[in-house]
């Protein structure tokens, strides 16, 4: 009994990290008044702060197309990060 629990528990916790590396709608969380949807709200400090450790949220955002949505964001002072695609 007590190894199917932990069998089951590690095939919860592969399955949750393989969702999460997929990125659910529900990940983001922030939409700019130009209909962008972002992961985080660099408005407020700990979105900023989670920003700053997801790499992978950079390197999206650092995209040529993506860097263009985000410009015309910030210019409606509209401040997020980590932009769905």
């Amino acid at each position: 009994m007590r190894n199917l629990i932990l069998a089951t528990s590690a095939l919860l916790i592969t399955i949750s990290s393989s969702t999460y590396a997929i990125g659910n709608d529900e990940d983001y969380k922030y939409k700019s008044r130009s209909g962008n949807t972002y992961k985080y709200d660099l408005s407020d400090r700990s979105d900023r702060r989670a920003y700053k450790r997801d790499r992978s949220a950079q390197r999206k955002d650092s995209r040529a197309s993506n860097k263009r949505k985000i410009e015309r964001d910030q210019g409606r002072r509209q401040y997020g990060g980590g932009l769905q695609d």
